[in-house]
């Protein structure tokens, strides 16, 4: 690969996990219960890590 041709193309992009909906939907009802219901920060990410964390069980013993 030369030189011109390492700093013209872009990287392709990195792929996505499939659980990767699941995280954000769980890291969003952490922030709103954050925000609107005064949750403390890392109780509300604990929350939504073992919720996410049961959801990639629970596919796995499908």
């Amino acid at each position: 690969m030369s030189t011109e041709t390492f700093l013209t193309e872009k990287a392709k992009p990195s792929p996505q996990s499939k659980y990767y909906s699941a995280a954000t939907a769980q890291l969003t009802n952490a922030l709103r219960g954050i925000l609107y219901e005064g949750k403390d920060l890392n109780t509300a990410l604990r929350d939504a890590e073992e919720a996410v964390k049961k959801t990639i069980e629970a596919d796995k013993n499908k």
